[in-house]
């Protein structure tokens, strides 16, 4: 979006042109001052550009380091009252509670790798300790994420990945800058756009999922603008969840710094045009 508003601004300084023959001073500060606000205008557009949200999804990963660990090994199946580890809060919605040991059961993700470190002992095969679910063949379910204080980076074990149903049907993760899933979009991610990212992972659009290890991935997110809140929705193909991570690495939000710079050229843009108007 900065980088087209710019474009339009660039474009409206180039074509400025005086109304009537300037003297050689004013002929020499418009150009100046075309030129600065033209290369803050550039600068700005640029520093956009890499105000970009970051994902992997690799099968065998881990999380990032120096992050917080919250494994749900403590709970049993089939709970739904909401769970507070550290820093974190999970809430159940609909059909969403702690699996396995639950009907109807849903598919275990598939442990690899890295997938393990820091939540446990590392092994290959399913998951047989308790993880989250969301959605299964009775219906929709929502696992709702809330953080005390402002994040920027999560992770977590997804397991039997969907994608590709629609109609909400899909694995889904939203981020939000308020709690409980209020204020702005941060993000979303779903199966499709893990399956872009890795063409690895396999497509397990069955009430069962494949199970084998190409279902399942370690995935990180880093984003740009901090979250307080995620939500995990699925509708009758089961979201699998374990071994969540989330940290704020300091890469937070520019406060307004940007929108300010913009207006400041926006500002600067109406002068020079009343400075051209007049001469």
């Amino acid at each position: 979006m900065y980088n087209l508003m710019a474009h339009a601004l660039l474009n409206n300084v180039i074509s400025v042109a005086p109304r009537k023959q300037l003297s050689n001073n004013i002929i020499i500060m418009r150009r100046n001052t075309s030129a600065c606000l033209a290369a803050a205008i550039i600068t700005l557009a640029c520093a956009g550009s890499v105000n970009a949200n970051t994902i992997t999804a690799v099968i065998g990963g881990q999380a990032q380091s120096g992050a917080n660990y919250v494994n749900f090994d403590a709970l049993s199946g089939g709970q739904t009252a909401t769970y507070t580890s550290g820093g974190l809060t999970v809430s159940f919605d609909g059909n969403a509670r702690t699996a396995p040991a639950v009907s109807p059961a849903p598919q275990l993700p598939y442990l690899s790798g890295n997938n393990n470190v820091n939540f446990g002992s590392a092994y290959t095969g399913p998951d047989t300790t308790t993880f989250l679910s969301a959605g299964n063949i009775a219906g929709a379910g929502k696992l709702t994420f809330n953080f005390t204080s402002a994040q920027n980076y999560l992770g977590l074990l997804w397991g039997s990945i969907d994608f590709g149903v629609g109609n909400g049907l899909d694995n889904m993760l939203t981020f939000y800058s308020g709690a409980n899933g209020t204020g702005s979009v941060v993000d979303f991610v779903d199966g499709n756009s893990l399956v872009a990212l890795n063409t690895s992972l396999d497509d397990n659009l069955t009430f069962n999922g494949s199970g084998d290890i190409t279902g399942t991935a370690y995935v990180n997110i880093n984003t740009t603008a901090a979250f307080e809140s995620v939500v995990a929705t699925s509708g009758n193909f089961t979201f699998e969840i374990d071994n969540v991570a989330y940290q704020n690495t300091g890469s937070v939000p520019d406060g307004g710094t940007t929108v300010g710079l913009l207006g400041i050229g926006l500002a600067g843009l109406v002068s020079l045009r009343r400075l051209f108007a007049r001469a």
